[in-house]
């Protein structure tokens, strides 16, 4: 028996799809409507786990708020919201604090990318992580010709080819842009980390913790938005390219903020295994050189799917 994440009726399953008698909507209504195969699944206590204001975004759109894809991509509803980015108490960088308005919902990963999802979108022989021996570890190093952020582009792009999508702003996966990015790991909050202004290792793995290596995805907690591993394992990259002064030339007010047009570095945010506790803030940023056959063992990737207007 299927359930419906959106209205929590049973649903008929048929040969092609399946209909919730609650509300009517169909893997060919939310194909339409999100251009993917992706379909709603039963996850109870993942569903406990989301934010009210990821419940009510799912309701004002009729969506449901968690999807799978058959590459065994969890993706949860991001609500639009407002929140102030940056930190006064963080580098250079990521000053001056200031308002930014994001205006359109988003699904994002659960996880970071594990190497066994990596290996189903891009073939078992891809898969050239420096830490390997469990499918549940999140990719890195996936970088092994060309740039590593190029290289997560191109695995997006064999998602979207499987999945019949035309990457844009407003269909398909990508990478979230920084300002997202910094939206989903807050959750709502404002504090130095997205769980308080202490540290806590409970939520990540940190050089502290990890044993030198990276970990299986989702054994920490998540944050207020179910997205687990949001800082710690990996670093993630965003579509943004860096630049040290992105901040400064904002006003106080930004609105779907996107970084330069061009550079030599792109942004990579949450912190990793083998980073100390104030790379794990929600504000950190880091930059990555994209230099050809440079790679490490602590780039990661979370794919964002877009939700047309």
């Amino acid at each position: 028996m299927m359930h419906c994440n959106t209205c929590r009726h049973s649903m008929k399953e048929g040969a092609r799809h399946w209909m919730c008698p609650g509300c009517g909507l169909t893997t060919a209504a939310l194909a339409s409507r999100l251009g993917t195969s992706a379909q709603p699944i039963h996850a109870p206590a993942l569903l406990e786990s989301l934010s009210p204001a990821q419940r009510d975004e799912a309701d004002r759109l009729a969506l449901p708020p968690v999807l799978s894809n058959r590459f065994g991509l969890i993706l949860v509803l991001i609500p639009p919201g407002r929140f102030l980015m940056g930190s006064e108490n963080g580098d250079p960088h990521e000053k001056p604090v200031h308002e930014v308005v994001l205006t359109r919902p988003f699904y994002l990963s659960l996880f970071p990318v594990t190497q066994g999802q990596w290996s189903l979108m891009q073939g078992p022989l891809c898969n050239t992580s420096f830490f390997k021996g469990d499918d549940r570890r999140p990719v890195e190093q996936v970088s092994f010709e060309g740039s590593k952020w190029r290289h997560a582009i191109q695995g997006l792009d064999r998602l979207n080819f499987a999945e019949r999508l035309r990457p844009s702003s407003s269909c398909g996966y990508r990478l979230p842009t920084e300002a997202e990015w910094e939206l989903a790991c807050r959750a709502g909050s404002s504090t130095e980390f997205h769980w308080g202004d202490e540290f806590d290792p409970s939520y990540c793995w940190y050089a502290g913790n990890s044993r030198g290596t990276t970990q299986p995805v989702g054994a920490r907690k998540p944050n207020a938005f179910g997205l687990h591993d949001i800082t710690g394992n990996v670093q993630e990259y965003c579509m943004d390219w860096y630049s040290p002064d992105t901040y400064k030339t904002r006003g106080p007010r930004a609105e779907d903020p996107r970084g330069p047009e061009s550079g030599i570095y792109h942004v990579v945010r949450g912190g990793a295994w083998n980073k100390l506790p104030h790379r794990m803030r929600s504000a950190h940023r880091v930059r990555a050189y994209e230099q050809k056959n440079y790679w490490n063992d602590f780039f990661g990737i979370r794919p964002a799917l877009s939700i047309p207007p």
